[in-house]
Protein backbone atom coordinates (compact mmCIF):
# COMPACT_ATOMS: atom_id res chain seq x y z
CA UNK A 1 0.00 0.00 0.00
CA UNK A 2 0.85 3.53 0.08
CA UNK A 3 3.13 4.79 3.24
CA UNK A 4 2.49 7.82 4.53
CA UNK A 5 5.65 9.27 5.46
CA UNK A 6 5.59 11.90 9.04
CA UNK A 7 6.49 14.19 6.69
CA UNK A 8 3.46 13.45 3.95
CA UNK A 9 5.97 13.91 1.34
CA UNK A 10 5.19 12.89 -2.25
CA UNK A 11 8.48 10.59 -2.19
CA UNK A 12 6.75 8.56 -0.44
CA UNK A 13 5.09 6.72 -3.28
CA UNK A 14 8.31 6.07 -5.00
CA UNK A 15 10.44 3.34 -4.97
CA UNK A 16 14.60 3.56 -3.89
CA UNK A 17 15.21 2.85 -7.63
CA UNK A 18 13.26 6.23 -8.45
CA UNK A 19 14.41 8.49 -5.63
CA UNK A 20 18.28 7.19 -6.52
CA UNK A 21 17.88 7.98 -10.19
CA UNK A 22 16.55 11.68 -8.90
CA UNK A 23 19.48 12.18 -7.01
CA UNK A 24 21.91 10.96 -9.40
CA UNK A 25 20.27 13.58 -11.81
CA UNK A 26 20.73 16.57 -9.27
CA UNK A 27 24.43 15.23 -8.72
CA UNK A 28 25.20 15.91 -12.43
CA UNK A 29 23.74 19.06 -12.45
CA UNK A 30 26.21 19.76 -9.40
CA UNK A 31 23.20 20.28 -7.28
CA UNK A 32 24.47 18.62 -4.18
CA UNK A 33 21.47 19.74 -2.02
CA UNK A 34 18.75 17.93 -3.77
CA UNK A 35 20.95 14.84 -4.08
CA UNK A 36 21.15 14.75 -0.43
CA UNK A 37 17.58 14.93 0.05
CA UNK A 38 16.93 11.99 -3.14
CA UNK A 39 20.04 9.94 -1.55
CA UNK A 40 18.89 10.54 2.12
CA UNK A 41 14.96 9.10 0.69
CA UNK A 42 16.34 6.12 -1.06
CA UNK A 43 18.89 5.35 1.79
CA UNK A 44 15.67 5.38 4.70
CA UNK A 45 13.19 3.39 2.07
CA UNK A 46 15.94 0.72 2.14
CA UNK A 47 16.43 0.63 5.97
CA UNK A 48 13.10 0.40 6.04
CA UNK A 49 13.81 -2.67 4.34
CA UNK A 50 12.35 -1.79 0.52
CA UNK A 51 14.29 -4.19 -2.34
CA UNK A 52 16.16 -2.16 -4.86
CA UNK A 53 17.23 -3.59 -8.10
CA UNK A 54 19.50 -1.06 -9.12
CA UNK A 55 21.51 0.05 -6.18
CA UNK A 56 22.80 -0.86 -2.94
CA UNK A 57 23.68 1.22 0.50
CA UNK A 58 27.43 1.36 -0.20
CA UNK A 59 26.61 3.83 -3.30
CA UNK A 60 24.07 5.64 -1.85
CA UNK A 61 25.96 6.38 0.75
CA UNK A 62 28.93 7.13 -1.17
CA UNK A 63 27.17 9.77 -3.28
CA UNK A 64 25.70 11.56 0.11
CA UNK A 65 29.01 11.87 1.81
CA UNK A 66 30.24 13.78 -1.26
CA UNK A 67 27.09 15.71 -1.59
CA UNK A 68 27.25 16.97 2.09
CA UNK A 69 30.94 17.43 1.77
CA UNK A 70 30.16 19.62 -0.61
CA UNK A 71 27.78 21.82 1.14
CA UNK A 72 30.69 22.29 3.92
CA UNK A 73 29.23 19.49 6.04
CA UNK A 74 32.59 17.60 7.09
CA UNK A 75 31.44 15.74 10.14
CA UNK A 76 28.42 14.37 8.65
CA UNK A 77 30.68 13.41 5.82
CA UNK A 78 32.63 11.66 7.96
CA UNK A 79 29.82 9.70 9.56
CA UNK A 80 28.69 8.63 6.03
CA UNK A 81 31.74 7.44 4.78
CA UNK A 82 32.18 5.25 8.49
CA UNK A 83 29.16 4.26 7.69
CA UNK A 84 29.93 2.86 4.18
CA UNK A 85 33.02 1.52 5.67
CA UNK A 86 31.33 -0.68 8.32
CA UNK A 87 29.37 -2.18 5.12
CA UNK A 88 32.42 -2.35 2.64
CA UNK A 89 35.79 -1.99 4.72
CA UNK A 90 38.11 -2.40 1.37
CA UNK A 91 36.04 0.46 -0.32
CA UNK A 92 38.96 2.77 -1.99
CA UNK A 93 37.50 5.88 -2.38
CA UNK A 94 35.75 5.80 1.32
CA UNK A 95 39.35 5.08 2.38
CA UNK A 96 40.61 7.74 0.64
CA UNK A 97 37.93 10.12 1.93
CA UNK A 98 37.96 9.19 5.01
CA UNK A 99 41.67 10.15 5.63
CA UNK A 100 41.07 13.73 3.70
CA UNK A 101 37.63 14.57 5.67
CA UNK A 102 39.79 13.60 8.93
CA UNK A 103 42.51 15.77 8.13
CA UNK A 104 39.96 18.44 6.67
CA UNK A 105 38.67 18.73 10.30
CA UNK A 106 41.71 19.04 12.01
CA UNK A 107 42.84 21.72 10.23
CA UNK A 108 39.31 23.08 10.82
CA UNK A 109 39.41 22.75 14.43
CA UNK A 110 42.66 24.28 14.66
CA UNK A 111 41.88 27.47 12.65
CA UNK A 112 38.89 27.56 15.44
CA UNK A 113 41.31 27.40 17.60
CA UNK A 114 43.22 30.42 16.56
CA UNK A 115 40.56 32.66 15.63
CA UNK A 116 37.48 32.28 17.69
CA UNK A 117 35.08 34.94 15.59
CA UNK A 118 35.30 32.26 12.76
CA UNK A 119 33.16 30.12 14.75
CA UNK A 120 30.90 32.97 15.17
CA UNK A 121 30.40 33.46 11.38
CA UNK A 122 31.06 30.11 9.62
CA UNK A 123 27.34 29.02 9.60
CA UNK A 124 25.95 32.52 8.76
CA UNK A 125 29.10 32.16 5.34
CA UNK A 126 27.91 30.34 2.23
CA UNK A 127 29.77 27.19 1.45
CA UNK A 128 31.11 27.51 -1.67
CA UNK A 129 33.06 30.88 -0.61
CA UNK A 130 34.78 29.02 1.69
CA UNK A 131 35.30 25.14 -0.15
CA UNK A 132 36.51 26.40 -3.54
CA UNK A 133 39.93 26.03 -2.55
CA UNK A 134 39.57 22.85 -0.51
CA UNK A 135 37.60 21.41 -3.85
CA UNK A 136 41.21 22.20 -5.81
CA UNK A 137 43.16 20.25 -2.15
CA UNK A 138 40.86 17.47 -3.16
CA UNK A 139 41.40 16.61 -6.33
CA UNK A 140 44.54 16.57 -6.27
CA UNK A 141 44.58 14.12 -3.58
CA UNK A 142 41.98 12.00 -5.07
CA UNK A 143 43.06 12.29 -8.48
CA UNK A 144 44.18 8.67 -9.06
CA UNK A 145 41.11 7.55 -7.26
CA UNK A 146 38.23 9.05 -9.07
CA UNK A 147 36.11 11.01 -6.93
CA UNK A 148 33.36 11.59 -9.86
CA UNK A 149 31.02 8.74 -9.87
Amino acid sequence: GHQRHRHGTAASSLSVDDCYDLGKVAYSEADYHHTELWMTQALRQLDQGEASVAVDAVTILDYLSYSVYQQGALERALEFTRRLLELDPAHQRANGNLKYFEYQLEKQRKAEQSDGEAKQTRDARSPADDYLPERRTYEQLCRGEGVRM
